[in-house]
C-alpha cells in the first residue's frame, strides 16, 4: 500500500497549497487551486448532511415495528453524527480510498474512543487510510483473507480498562508518531514540521493498537503495535469471535474500480496533471506580470524633455523641445497566447470534471433557465454515478447499525411516534422483546434520498 499512501501525500500536498501550515510552505503556489474546488464541490454532491432511512415491513402486522425501527435509526445517526464521518470517508476516496469500521460500543470501552461512544449503541469510526490495512493480493473486497486499522489510545485509560486484561500491563507509549511502519512521514505532519511534532507533545502517553478482522477465522484480533509502528504479530492482546454482521465491521468506500484489485481509482489521479499544469501555467503568467514595466526613452540630446516628463505630475502642462526624441515604451507583461491557453486548461478541468462549473453552479452556460437546468442535469451524470457508489455504500453501513440495534439484547431506545400531520408525537418504546430475529429478515431498510 506505500505506492498509493505517497501519493495520496503528493496529492494533497497540492490540494494544501502553499500556505497551509508550517511543513507545507515548501509546496509550490496554487494561485488557481481547481483541486479544492474539485474536491468541496465533489464532497459537498456526497455528503451534506446526515442520511434518513425508511424502514417498511413486507407484512403489513410489521407496520408498527417498522415504524419504531425507523425511528431509532434516525436518532442514532443524529446521535453518533454520522454525517461528519460519511464526509471525512468521502475526502479520503476522493483521493485515495475511504473506510469506516462499525460495531458496537463496549461498557469497558465506553471512555476509551470518545464521547460520541456510548455504551450499547453502534459506531461508525472513518479510518485515515494511513492506517488501514487491507488484503492487496485480494482481486475484489469479499475475497480479502483480513483487514484492519491502526489507533491510538492514552495509555494508561488502556491498562485501567477490562478489555484487555494483564495482556496490557507491559504496554509501553508509542515511540513514533510523526513517521509510519516504513520510516515514512505521516500525512498529519503536513500541519507542522517535524521538529515540532515531537512524541512527548502529547497530552497522555499514547500507545499504537492493531484491530484485525479475519472472516475465515470469524475472529476480531487486537495485537500492539512494535517499535516501528509494525503489527507485532507475535503478541495478541485480545481475541474475540465475531458477533456482528456477516461482512464484519470494516466497509470501504471505492468512487472508481479497478479490475483485479482491491485498489480504486480515485476521481483526483485525472484531474491532478491538469491542476498542476494550470498552476504552472499561472505562475509563469504572474511572473510575466512582475516584470512588465513601462519606461519613457529620450534620444540623445534631449535629457532636458526627458528630465521635465520625469519630474511632471499627472495632467501638468510640460514644455519639450522635441517631442518626437522621447517615446513612452512598454516591456514584458503576461504573453497573450500563454493567457489563452491556460484559460483554454481551466475550462478543460471543469470538463474532465463533469463540468465543475455547473455542478458548482458558478457560471451561467445558458441563455434560458430551462436550458441551464438541462445542462446541469446532464452536467452530474459524473456525480450521479459516484452518489450511486456512495449510497452502495452508506446502506451497508446503515445495514449494520441496524443489525446491532435489532440484535441488541438489553437497551430499549426511547422514541416519540408522530400522529399524522398534526404535529404532534407519542413517547414510545422500542423494547428487546419486541425485536425478533425473524421479523427482522422481513424489515426493508431503504436510504431516503435526502
Amino acid at each position: 500500500m506505500t505506492p498509493f499512501r505517497e501519493r495520496r501525500a503528493r496529492f494533497l500536498r497540492q490540494y494544501l497549497g502553499h500556505h497551509y501550515g508550517s511543513a507545507n510552505s515548501n509546496a509550490e503556489r496554487m494561485p488557481m487551486n481547481m483541486l479544492a474546488l474539485a474536491v468541496q464541490t465533489f464532497s459537498r454532491n456526497l455528503a451534506a448532511r446526515n442520511p434518513a432511512v425508511t424502514v417498511s415491513g413486507r407484512r403489513r402486522d410489521l407496520a408498527p415495528l417498522a415504524k419504531k425501527m425507523e425511528l431509532t435509526m434516525n436518532q442514532t445517526i443524529e446521535e453518533i453524527d454520522l454525517r461528519s464521518t460519511l464526509a471525512t470517508v468521502v475526502f479520503d476516496a476522493i483521493f485515495y480510498v475511504g473506510a469506516v469500521k462499525v460495531g458496537l460500543t463496549e461498557g469497558a470501552a465506553e471512555e476509551l474512543h470518545g464521547e460520541l461512544h456510548d455504551a450499547g449503541l453502534p459506531f461508525v469510526d472513518p479510518i485515515d487510510p494511513e492506517d488501514l490495512v487491507i488484503d492487496m493480493n485480494a482481486t475484489r473486497l469479499e475475497a480479502m483473507q483480513f483487514c484492519g486499522n491502526r489507533y491510538l489510545l492514552p495509555l494508561d485509560m488502556v491498562r485501567d480498562s477490562k478489555i484487555f486484561g494483564a495482556a496490557a500491563d507491559d504496554l509501553v507509549p508509542a515511540s513514533t508518531l510523526s513517521h509510519n511502519e516504513y520510516g515514512d512521514t505521516r500525512v498529519s505532519t503536513l500541519t507542522n514540521e517535524d521538529s515540532y511534532f515531537h512524541d512527548s507533545s502529547t497530552a497522555y502517553p499514547l500507545v499504537e493498537l492493531w484491530d484485525v478482522y479475519l472472516p475465515y477465522d470469524n475472529l476480531m484480533v487486537t495485537f500492539p503495535a512494535d517499535a516501528r509502528g509494525s503489527i507485532d504479530t507475535n503478541r495478541v492482546l485480545r481475541e474475540v469471535e465475531w458477533d456482528g454482521p456477516e461482512m464484519g465491521p470494516y466497509h470501504i468506500l471505492s468512487l472508481g474500480e479497478m479490475s483485479g484489485t482491491v485498489m480504486p481509482v480515485p476521481p483526483i489521479t485525472n484531474l491532478i496533471d491538469m491542476n498542476d499544469a494550470i498552476n504552472k501555467s499561472f505562475r509563469k503568467l504572474i511572473r510575466q506580470l512582475e516584470r512588465q514595466k513601462t519606461i519613457t526613452v529620450v534620444s540623445g540630446g534631449a535629457d532636458e524633455d526627458g528630465n521635465r516628463i520625469m519630474h511632471a505630475d499627472d495632467g501638468d502642462i510640460v514644455r519639450v523641445d522635441r517631442p518626437e526624441a522621447t517615446k513612452e515604451m512598454r516591456f514584458g507583461g503576461p504573453d497573450q497566447i500563454a493567457t489563452a491557453f491556460t484559460v483554454q486548461m481551466r475550462e478543460m478541468f471543469s470538463y474532465l470534471a463533469g463540468n465543475l462549473d455547473a455542478m458548482a453552479g458558478l457560471s451561467q452556460t445558458a441563455g434560458t433557465l430551462g436550458q441551464e437546468e438541462l445542462i446541469k442535469a446532464s452536467s452530474s451524470e459524473k456525480i450521479l454515478d459516484m452518489q450511486a457508489r456512495m449510497l452502495t455504500f452508506t446502506k451497508k453501513v446503515l445495514q449494520d447499525m441496524s443489525s446491532w440495534i435489532f440484535y441488541d439484547p438489553v437497551r430499549e431506545f426511547s422514541v416519540d411516534i408522530p400522529l399524522g400531520e398534526s404535529g404532534m408525537s407519542v413517547p414510545s418504546k422500542f423494547r428487546p422483546k419486541e425485536r425478533k430475529e425473524s421479523e427482522f429478515l422481513e424489515l426493508e431498510l431503504d436510504i431516503a434520498p435526502v
